[in-house]
């Protein structure tokens, strides 16, 4: 994620009360946040109370749940958090064009109806 993007999101969720939005899943989080990023928006949203669980496919101090969205093991595992909202920031990029329509689907269905 980039900072002008991080500070977007942090503006915007600030204004948003918290058992509006948590828990969030962050996936593709990297196995680390990048300074500004944590600073700017997740930080916050923690010192609110706020339940982050980050998801990637690589280990590291940050993530949760380890592996890879479109696992449906991986899928299960985060909607047991029942997650009010879903960061993905910077994914598609790294998503094949024919998993994009199942990535959306998978957003979908981890958010309430």
């Amino acid at each position: 994620m980039h900072d002008q993007e991080a500070d977007w999101i942090s503006d915007f969720l600030t204004r948003t009360p918290t058992d509006e939005i948590s828990p969030c899943i962050n996936i593709g989080s990297g196995p680390t946040l990048r300074s500004h990023v944590a600073h700017s928006l997740f930080q916050p949203l923690a010192s609110r109370g706020m339940k982050i669980v980050h998801i990637d496919r690589q280990a590291g101090a940050i993530v949760t749940i380890r592996g890879d969205i479109f696992d449906p093991s991986v899928l299960d595992q985060a909607k047991a958090y029942a997650p009010r909202l879903v960061i993905c920031g910077n994914m598609l990029e790294h998503v094949r064009d024919r998993e994009r329509q199942s990535l959306a689907k998978i957003i979908e269905d981890l958010l309430p109806v």
